[in-house]
């Protein structure tokens, strides 16, 4: 945290020399040390967000969370720092250098971009993020960016299930939120999977923090290590088993693997692939299930349950209803 603290000063810092030469870069007897400045790394990605900044600030100088941040600024400038009959005065200068500084290291003006990946039915994609890390998305799936900066690699599992790829960066934790539960990862492969009555988090590799809701009131922190599997409920209640990685990275590969899961999940996990969906009677829903099935020929699942289990299918309404069978 100290160092995270000391790192952000440090960059706020180059950010004022950066905004105090943007103010002067048009002097021609400035150019040369200016350049030599800008022969440090950090001093040109410094300046860089500062000429963003200032075309933010053509196009939107009359908005009010501008008008308001110059107000606030000059009112902390003493008037014995103004000087008459230049351009630009110091006082305008160390206004705009702390209006520059706020919209850089702050993103006042420049909101966070959300951006939605997603999967259509039957569709798998992979996707590889700014910082390296890749996204691999299961059929019927969208993870949204919600908070993906230059401190933070906040994404959300909005529905379905995928598996994160991740770029080692310790001074940027990865978290993935999937309703109430949030994983944290450094540089690690897991998955998630939400469902309408858990979520899952499989940890092929690495080390994960889960953060659970346990509670209205309270958090619990659960590490996994590779092949583990935790399962969180929505009562708050949750599991932690060892589970074998090739059947849970099956998806990947196009098939469904099931052992000993109940109907109501297993139908929940097979209609994202299909364009006719499943509806259950809530008289089957809690029947046992195992099988290994091809996501491109899904046929075989109904026909497994009308074959061993006392279950009848029928169509109605565009979709394939399962019932007890008398």
């Amino acid at each position: 945290m100290i160092r995270r603290l000391l790192a952000e000063c440090l960059w706020e810092n180059r950010l004022r020399v950066a905004a105090r030469w943007a103010m002067f870069s048009e002097e021609s007897s400035k150019r040369t040390t200016l350049n030599s400045w800008l022969e440090d790394v950090d001093n040109r990605r410094a300046y860089g967000s500062v000429s963003s900044a200032l075309k933010l600030l053509d196009g939107q100088a009359e908005s009010p969370q501008l008008l308001e941040l110059r107000r606030a600024t000059r009112q902390r400038v003493p008037v014995s720092a103004l000087r008459v009959g230049r351009t630009i005065t110091w006082a305008s200068a160390i206004c705009a250098a702390a209006l520059l500084v706020g919209i850089a290291s702050s993103n006042l003006s420049m909101p966070e971009k959300v951006l939605n990946y997603s999967t259509g039915i039957g569709e798998r994609k992979v996707v590889t993020l700014e910082d390296g890390s890749r996204i691999t998305l299961d059929s019927s799936t969208i993870v949204q960016t919600k908070h993906f900066n230059r401190h933070n690699r906040g994404l959300s599992l909005i529905k379905g299930r995928a598996r994160f790829d991740v770029a080692h960066d310790k001074s940027r934790p990865f978290t993935v939120a999937a309703g109430d539960e949030t994983v944290i990862a450094v540089g690690t492969s897991f998955n998630v999977e939400k469902l309408r009555s858990e979520v899952l988090v499989t940890l092929g590799e690495g080390l994960v923090e889960v953060q659970l809701q346990t509670s209205p009131d309270t958090r619990k922190s659960v590490w996994l290590t590779p092949g583990q599997e935790l399962a969180a409920s929505k009562t708050g209640s949750y599991s932690v088993k060892q589970v074998d990685l090739r059947a849970a990275e099956a998806w990947e590969k196009g098939q469904i693997v099931l052992n000993d899961r109940a109907l109501g999940d297993a139908v929940e996990q097979i209609n994202r692939y299909l364009t006719t969906p499943i509806a259950l009677d809530p008289s089957v829903a809690g029947l046992k299930v195992s099988g290994v099935f091809n996501v491109q020929d899904l046929d075989d699942f109904v026909d497994t349950l009308t074959s061993f289990f006392p279950v009848q299918s029928t169509r109605e309404r565009g979709r394939i209803v399962l019932k007890e069978r008398h």
